[in-house]
């Protein structure tokens, strides 16, 4: 409570007490006095209960004006001042993300890779050739989903894709499917010739079969090829 608070405080009481004096001054010679004595007592006790009560609005409405200003200027204080601005300072610039590096980036993928699936002619399946590089051998992969159920003869081999192809038989797995099944046919191999980039080609037929169909109309029917070359040797 500061000085202002205390003095209106103060104030107050003594208004309080006025009044109160001059209301039990007016019952007190209302009692005791008659005539004159009575009207001029009750006209003081009058004047009383008047400046008390003047005292108590003025005291009173002077005390809340005054914590009105206060409480506002405290409002209107608060807050962190803005921080002051200099005047040699440019225009901000947010700071760039730093650039990736290549660790953060991940290493080149691996060689090779799939073509994805695509519909046989001489089979009800699909088939998606893959190659890739495992322990040092190319691995020729052919994953096949079966269109129809029945049994198939799934073929896979190595290429150059038109020109060459290893003098080897190509590499075949016997596959009694249902409809919606998928099965791998997969070899490992090590080229026959350097220097050459290689892909896996592969071929289906209906029921069981010792090679694809047009396997010896090479180069003109090369099979269904995964892409995704890889150059052999390999390169370090």
């Amino acid at each position: 409570m500061d000085s202002s608070d205390l003095i209106a405080l103060l104030g107050l009481i003594v208004a309080v007490v006025a009044i109160i004096v001059a209301t039990c001054a007016a019952v007190y010679y209302g009692r005791v006095e008659k005539g004159q004595r009575r009207l001029r007592a009750w006209k003081a006790v009058q004047a009383g209960v008047f400046v008390g009560a003047v005292l108590l609005v003025v005291v009173g409405g002077g005390w809340l004006l005054t914590r009105g200003n206060s409480s506002g200027q405290t409002a209107s204080g608060t807050g962190p001042a803005p921080a002051p601005s200099s005047p040699d300072a440019g225009p901000s610039r947010t700071p760039s993300p730093a650039t990736p590096s290549t660790s953060q980036t991940g290493a080149a993928s691996a060689p090779g890779g799939c073509r994805g699936a695509i519909n046989l002619n001489h089979a009800p399946v699909s088939a998606n050739p893959c190659i890739s590089v495992v322990d040092g051998h190319l691995q020729l992969v052919s994953h096949v989903t079966a269109l129809q159920p029945g049994k198939v003869t799934v073929f896979v081999w190595l290429t150059d894709g038109n020109t060459y192809r290893p003098d080897v038989p190509p590499h075949r797995c016997n596959f009694d499917l249902a409809a919606g099944q998928t099965e791998t046919c997969s070899t490992r191999v090590q080229p026959d010739r350097p220097g050459t980039d290689w892909v896996a080609a592969t071929e289906a037929e209906k029921g069981s079969a010792d090679y694809p169909s047009g396997w010896n109309s090479f180069p003109h029917v090369a099979g269904t090829q995964s892409g995704h070359r890889v150059t052999w040797p390999l390169q370090n």
